[in-house]
């Protein structure tokens, strides 16, 4: 028996692209022809241990105008307060007609990026268009992805950082101001509350199990990408706030099975897409992620043909 080589197939260190827009823009061309509704996502399976707690997934994928099957498998592992979460993941491509492998992808990478360029495509759509005030609760990975994502597509003069240790704030600022440089204002306000108050923009990317923000007074066009760990019955964001705002997610039935039934009138990314856009402008709005399959395969899928015509 042959051990699988995963070099014979190429593990690519996939780039922090310096541009996301393109991606953005393929996502959209996407969500706006068909392509979506074409594409078979089936439920991702999980395993999943307690004590300590660590998950086993899978998410396969298949789009007909890719000609692509993906399997996006991943692990995490909460290793405690000291040390963080570890998630490791790749995904699996296989041409859609021959069967071939056709690569193994660093899956971390590939969410990242596709994380940060749906935020973007949604950002965009919901949030008001001179929008310059951010709000970011959390300071891991995930976080610095809104942070790409939001500074792609508003003009942002301010971002808010509220992180659980204020040695995680400051380093996370200073990644910030490394990046963008001091045309940009960062502020780390002492309470969630006075993080997320008079902001237009709200990104949360943290692991918290309960609504990280309670009876604050938003700004009536607020749009909150929520990112973060959810449940059936909880989110980093209060129902109240789901309940008001128009509320947008990938995928309506992985929304309502994972997150819960508050979601069941939310509209899916193809949906918003042709929603009347000066209404998301203008009345809160939330993203409420809980992640999808077409969009871990849409992403390889632009990596696959930027690779093939750099």
């Amino acid at each position: 028996m042959s051990i699988l080589n995963i070099g014979a197939f190429g593990w690519p260190l996939l780039p922090e692209l310096t541009d996301l827009k393109p991606l953005i823009s393929y996502f959209k061309e996407s969500f706006s022809n068909g392509r979506a509704e074409a594409a078979r996502v089936p439920a991702r399976s999980m395993i999943i241990k307690q004590s300590p707690f660590s998950a086993f997934g899978a998410m396969p994928a298949y789009c007909p105008n890719s000609n692509l099957f993906i399997t996006k498998v991943a692990t995490l592992v909460v290793n405690g307060e000291k040390k963080g979460n570890s998630v490791n993941a790749i995904v699996n491509v296989f041409d859609g007609t021959t069967g071939k492998p056709l690569a193994l992808l660093d899956g971390a990478q590939l969410t990242n990026l596709k994380c940060a360029a749906v935020s973007a495509m949604v950002t965009d759509i919901c949030a008001s268009d001179d929008a310059n005030k951010m709000a970011l609760i959390g300071c891991g990975t995930q976080a610095w992805q809104q942070v790409l994502a939001v500074m792609a597509v508003r003009p942002i003069r301010q971002i808010r950082l509220y992180g659980r240790t204020s040695s995680n704030t400051l380093a996370f600022a200073k990644k910030i101001e490394e990046k963008f440089g001091s045309n940009i204002e960062v502020l780390m306000p002492a309470s969630v509350t006075d993080t997320v108050s008079n902001t237009d923009i709200i990104c949360t990317a943290t692991t918290s199990r309960s609504p990280l923000f309670s009876n604050v007074e938003l700004t009536d066009h607020v749009h909150v990408n929520c990112m973060g760990a959810h449940t059936c019955d909880s989110r980093e964001v209060p129902n109240t706030l789901l309940q008001s705002a128009h509320v947008i997610v990938e995928d309506l039935d992985t929304a309502v099975a994972e997150a819960g039934e508050l979601h069941r009138d939310a509209l899916t990314l193809t949906k918003m897409l042709t929603f009347d856009r000066n209404k998301l402008k203008n009345t809160a709005t939330v993203f409420s992620s809980v992640g999808h399959g077409y969009l871990d395969l849409l992403a390889t899928a632009y990596l696959l043909q930027q690779s093939q015509n750099p």
